[in-house]
């Protein structure tokens, strides 16, 4: 079966980038604490209410966020400082228990931290999918490295992306060099 796109029917487009919710987590996953945000796209964790104590360190699956000091292509606007105060900030919804978040654990990364897709929700109802929301409001990049579950999953994440490119979301109303080409020419 060959999949293909009509590029003049824009209803699917329209539906797309109206999409929110992603397809939930199944319920038996952990409920996390978030620690502390250490840049876009990284947090340190701890599962709850088992294993008090034992914290991990979390790469949010499918997104490239900037560097923490990362700016824009104009040297006037601190992009990886940004990314990671408003993933702080989500962080401290959490801590406040303004936020439930759970986790699904998709293996780790290179430096052996856990790739985490998150999911949150204010009432216990209503899961959202954090990194989806991040890509959405423009924080980041795609992350092309990721294994995507399904056709699905990845046509959900570019469309979060193409709705913050559209749109101007976030670093998308600048110029920016993308993460990836970042840490190339820095490392």
């Amino acid at each position: 079966m060959k999949f293909f796109l009509l590029q003049s029917c824009s209803l699917p487009w329209i539906l797309g980038f109206l999409t929110i919710f992603t397809k939930p987590i199944p319920y038996e996953t952990p409920l996390i604490n978030c620690v502390k945000a250490i840049d876009g796209d990284s947090i340190i964790f701890s599962q709850k209410p088992s294993e008090r104590g034992v914290k991990y360190e979390g790469r949010l699956l499918f997104i490239d966020a900037p560097e923490y000091l990362q700016m824009n292509r104009d040297k006037t606007i601190p992009i990886g400082v940004l990314g990671t105060q408003n993933l702080s900030q989500a962080c401290e919804r959490n801590i406040n228990g303004k936020d439930f978040w759970r986790a699904e654990i998709r293996g780790k990364d290179k430096y052996q931290r856990k790739l985490v897709l998150i999911q949150k929700s204010e009432n216990g109802r209503n899961w959202k999918s954090l990194n989806h929301e991040l890509l959405r409001k423009g924080l980041g990049e795609l992350y092309s490295f990721s294994a995507y579950e399904s056709f699905d999953e990845l046509r959900r994440y570019k469309l979060a992306q193409k709705y913050a490119k559209f749109f101007h979301k976030g670093f998308f109303k600048t110029k920016w060099v993308s993460p990836y080409k970042y840490r190339k020419a820095k490392f």
